[in-house]
């Protein structure tokens, strides 16, 4: 829905650019295309558009080098709770909560990660970088984990809500059909 609202903003925009003459119009598109840039360039239109569950809870991104397999992973995992699991919403009360918070994790992992990137390539060598290397490190392998995690949690939600299929033990009615056959072997032999 803010992603909407932005959006009809610049298309207004355009519009008005296009009924407009001279120096408005080319002001209204100017500002129309800054709008969709900066749109873009700050990561809402892609969260909007490979995270809808997430964009539409409140979760902001900051720049367009979010930890996208992450949040492609939650977002995938509310969609199955949402759309899945509706009839057993009860046996996971928190589970949206702690989606969005798993979600909010990874961003701040990859902010620290990009902090850390932007401190090496500056960093003299000695003991400051080799803690900046570590850290980089940690903030690479929280955010991998938690993609993992989450897309083991998904497969988790779908697995424990599919029926199990209704097996018959086939050896009762086996044993009935040999021995009729036998019978029948019998009777025809006599």
């Amino acid at each position: 829905m803010r992603l909407a609202y932005r959006v009809s903003i610049e298309i207004i925009l355009l519009v008005a650019g296009a009924w407009a003459d001279g120096a408005a119009r080319i002001l209204l598109w100017v500002a129309a295309g800054a709008g969709a840039v900066v749109l873009w360039r700050c990561g809402e239109l892609r969260l909007a558009i490979r995270c809808p569950r997430l964009d539409r809870l409140g979760l902001r991104v900051t720049a367009r080098d979010a930890p996208w397999e992450a949040l492609a992973a939650a977002d995938a995992a509310l969609r199955t709770l949402d759309r899945d699991l509706g009839h057993f919403r009860e046996f996971f009360p928190g589970a949206r909560r702690e989606l969005i918070n798993a979600a909010a994790r990874a961003l701040e992992a990859q902010r620290i990660l990009l902090r850390t990137e932007a401190g090496l390539e500056e960093a003299p060598p000695g003991e400051g970088r080799i803690l900046l290397e570590a850290q980089r490190l940690r903030s690479m392998q929280e955010i991998a984990g938690l993609t993992l995690s989450l897309r083991e949690l998904r497969a988790r939600l779908i697995a424990s809500t599919q029926p199990l299929p209704a097996a018959i033990d086939p050896t009762p009615g086996l044993r009935a059909l040999e021995d009729r056959t036998s019978a029948l072997s019998r009777e025809l032999q006599s």
